[in-house]
């Protein structure tokens, strides 16, 4: 690595005698000198400004500066070639001076830029201070390209430097800077629909069939859209596109974009180019005036597109997705309020909510009232009528869109006759394509708002909202979207003085015993039930009436677990235990989080603490679910993210984070809170993991994965052992099942199995043997038949039975991977 007459500088460098920048070296010695007494901690600027020695340096002619970015350069890659881990940490000094030297224009020849690239290449880092070093280089090159022409050997090694560096550096900033240079050298236009991506694929071969006059006119407007940079366009810039989309004619306008944005969503890649995301946010952009019905939903459609996570990577495109967030915002009437909405529900990121929520705020404001008021008049009707169902003719045939009895859809075609058909009849295919098409959408549009609601009218448990009897029948009953999850929910009614619990049917209103009330009076106030602090018989009662009318609520009501402050947490005063001790998947977790209002961000190894929140508003409190990741080098990520997380207490803070004590907590925040934390460990815990036993990591969790396995009932569990044990008579397989302590116990033909109703889990009898049964986590499926439950959303359930039904006749078992567990 040297000979005896090198010359060893303070950083560990070796100057040899020969080296052609000695005088330089020795003026970075002397830099570096000065700074001993100060060790990098973390990357900073004014470095260089910290020593009187880094403030000679930069006070260099410029020409001499050029030999010390290069001299700067080799010595970093030679640290790097004798010890790179240690070079990481000690040539920030070097870093620093660098982005100092690199920040005013250099009088570059193409020896030393050849130079500057060839130690750039050698860098071995990427992080971000060695990239804004790399972004200052570009701009000496782009200076001195501009008054020289580049040769082939500059070319050449500016390509190997995108290579190495930047095509392989998955940033939105690399991407940039290599478009950069492409267009510099002349291999790039700098206004590119780059194909490759489903909408610009279409885009191209619309523009391709256009006759000239109007291919002109919407490539002046393309072009005026990439030149977009700022989140939200000037005045000036929106007066031009105004013009431009004049030009291509306003009715030509609408359909001809929305087709594109429509495609958005059925990308071939996961990736969308930068040029690709500027010309896409410019377009969005151009739709911010425009007063058409079906524009916010395809813009709702092309935010939840752009957010959606690429692993490693983040949101497709952040910045167009959040063009559309903005545009949204501006646009008139309730549709875009809607689609806000459903994308404060549906999107991943903090800093989109932040952007979300702001826009929903404005909105409110601007329309006089508050946000959940907003938010429920809203609500689009998609051209349904009466109990969901939209028509539309189309020749001699009906198409008919149906919001089934469990707020599903259903498609249909209607012939003269009457006669219903599923398939698409041919002279309909042949003469309405962009019909079915448009209906296809809306349709896709219905189910994606239907869940986005569900989620919603499950949130006023605690945002504690009521209405009047004629603003709740407007609002939720007669709606002919949210009528189908009304219809199926028990709603508490209250006037003059009285009060009680109904459901509406064909018959009107009923209670627990069927028979009919009148609650339609002006004064009624009416609020969604919970049955917390309602006593025992009363919610029984309405527990027996579902299931005999094969009523499925769209979530847990009558059946809703309720959690009551414990003696121990008496004791412990201000926090629970109860969920303190498991193991959990910690992506599986943040995305049950977003799902059900926390705020959490995953923990890795360079941000390893952070505390689940969820605010509650109504009562001035916030509930904290504390954990812990789990550190292990090989149990984490790709990206660095931890995979597990161990669980600790459960707190409420007041709006100062003073704990307060669990025995003042309302008694329905308390519940809620508790039963989130319960659904966390119920659906998250490794032990739920049927392969954990045979594949997980020993060191982590076995012992802990066999105690939950097979270990108590949590209040979940409860629920699905009394809901099994009063729906086991009507299933066919009745006479072969039992439900037994902590087990639904079946009797195959082979053998007879123990299903834990907490973690799905199966032991074999007599020894309890174990077997592991991998279901289809899309379907919750192995192979059961379809039964009723009296209510949605509890897949560890339809797991339980899919196996039971499996189980029940195990002779029939094909799958060899099962038959051999059994038979061994």
């Amino acid at each position: 690595m040297g000979n005896g007459s090198d010359e060893l500088c303070p950083d560990g460098y070796r100057l040899s005698p020969e080296n052609p920048l000695r005088d330089e070296h020795h003026a970075i010695n002397a830099y570096l000198s000065q700074l001993a007494t100060k060790p990098p901690h973390e990357w900073r600027y004014n470095y260089p400004v910290e020593s009187e020695m880094g403030r000679v340096l930069l006070s260099k002619p410029p020409d001499v500066k050029v030999k010390f970015v290069v001299a700067l350069l080799d010595r970093m890659n030679y640290l790097d070639s004798v010890n790179e881990a240690t070079a990481y940490y000690s040539t920030d000094y070097q870093l620093s001076m660098l982005k100092a030297i690199l920040g005013s224009k250099l009088p570059f020849s193409e020896q030393y830029l050849l130079q500057m690239l060839d130690g750039m290449i050698l860098q071995k880092r990427q992080f971000y201070a060695v990239f804004l070093v790399q972004k200052a280089m570009v701009r000496q090159i782009e200076c001195f390209l501009k008054e020289n022409k580049a040769s082939h050997e500059l070319r050449v090694r500016l390509h190997d430097y995108i290579s190495v560096h930047l095509d392989s550096w998955e940033i939105a900033d690399a991407r940039k800077l290599a478009k950069k240079i492409r267009i510099m050298l002349g291999d790039l236009q700098e206004f590119t629909i780059e194909p490759g991506e489903a909408w610009t694929d279409l885009m191209l071969a619309d523009l391709k069939a256009m006759e000239s006059t109007q291919k002109t006119a919407w490539q002046s407007l393309i072009e005026h859209a990439f030149t977009i940079k700022s989140c939200e366009p000037s005045g000036k810039w929106m007066a031009e596109a105004g013009k431009r989309r004049s030009g291509v004619g306003d009715a030509a306008f609408s359909p001809m974009v929305l087709r594109w944005f429509s495609s958005v969503e059925s990308t071939k890649s996961d990736t969308m180019s930068e040029g690709n995301a500027d010309l896409l946010k410019g377009l969005i952009w151009y739709c911010s005036s425009i007063d058409q019905a079906d524009v916010a939903s395809v813009i709702g459609n092309v935010a939840l597109a752009l957010f959606k996570k690429i692993p490693g990577l983040g949101p497709r495109s952040a910045k167009a997705g959040n063009a559309c967030i903005h545009v949204l915002s501006r646009l008139p009437g309730l549709a875009p309020v809607a689609q806000l909405s459903r994308l404060q529900l549906k999107t991943k990121y903090s800093k989109v909510h932040v952007l979300i929520n702001t826009a929903l705020e404005v909105a409110a404001r601007r329309a006089g009232m508050t946000r959940a008021d907003l938010e429920e008049i809203a609500v689009p009707t998609f051209g349904l009528e009466g109990r969901g169902v939209l028509r539309e003719d189309l020749g001699e045939y009906v198409a008919e869109i149906r919001v089934t009895p469990t707020a599903g859809t259903e498609f249909l075609w209607l012939g003269e006759n009457g006669k219903k058909q599923k398939s698409v009849p041919a002279a309909v295919r042949e003469n309405f394509s962009e019909e079915i098409a448009s209906l296809k959408r809306v349709t896709r549009d219905i189910e994606n708002m239907l869940s986005v609601q569900r989620d919603r009218i499950e949130c006023l448990f605690l945002a504690q909202r009521s209405w009047l009897y004629p603003l709740w029948r407007e609002r939720y009953l007669d709606h002919p979207l949210l009528g189908q999850f009304t219809r199926r929910l028990i709603w508490h009614f209250e006037a003059g003085g009285k009060s009680g619990l109904a459901i509406m049917t064909e018959d009107g209103l009923q209670d627990a015993e069927g028979r009919s009330v009148c609650w339609e009076s002006d004064n009624t106030r009416v609020r969604l039930w919970h049955p917390v602090g309602f006593d025992v018989s009363t919610v029984r009662q309405w527990r027996v009436y579902l299931e005999e009318k094969q009523i499925s609520q769209p979530f847990k009501q009558a059946h809703r677990e309720l959690y009551i402050v414990t003696d121990a947490e008496l004791a412990t005063r201000n926090y629970s235990n109860r969920f303190a001790a498991h193991i959990l998947r910690q992506h599986q977790f943040n995305a049950l989080c977003r799902q059900r209002g926390w705020k959490y961000q995953l923990q890795g190894a360079f941000d390893s603490f952070n505390t689940p929140i969820r605010e509650l508003p109504e009562w001035d409190l916030r509930a904290e679910f504390w954990v812990e990741s789990v550190p292990a080098d090989d149990q984490m990520s790709e990206t660095g993210i931890y995979l597990y997380l161990s669980t600790d207490q459960v707190r409420f803070v007041n709006l100062h984070g003073e704990p307060l004590p669990l025995s003042e907590i309302p008694a329905l925040a308390f519940t809620e809170i508790m039963r989130d934390v319960d659904l966390f460990v119920g659906v998250c815990s490794i032990g739920n993991d049927p392969v954990w036993r045979d594949q997980g990591d020993a060191r982590i969790g076995t012992n802990y994965w066999q105690r939950y396995s097979f270990g108590d009932l949590s209040a979940h569990a409860e629920t699905r052992k009394e809901v099994m044990t009063r729906l086991l008579p009507r299933f066919t397989i009745a006479d072969r099942c039992h439900v037994d302590g902590r087990f639904f116990v079946v009797r195959g033909d082979l053998r007879t199995y123990k299903i834990h109703l907490g973690s799905g889990n199966i032991l074999m009898e007599p020894n309890d043997q174990y077997l592991c049964i991998v279901t289809d986590r899309s379907t919750g499926r192995v192979g059961a038949e379809k039964v009723f439950l009296p209510f949605e959303g509890d897949q560890m359930l339809s797991i339980i039975l899919s196996k039971a039904f499996l189980l029940a006749r195990d002779a029939r078992i094909t799958d060899k991977t099962i038959l051999r567990q059994i038979k061994t």
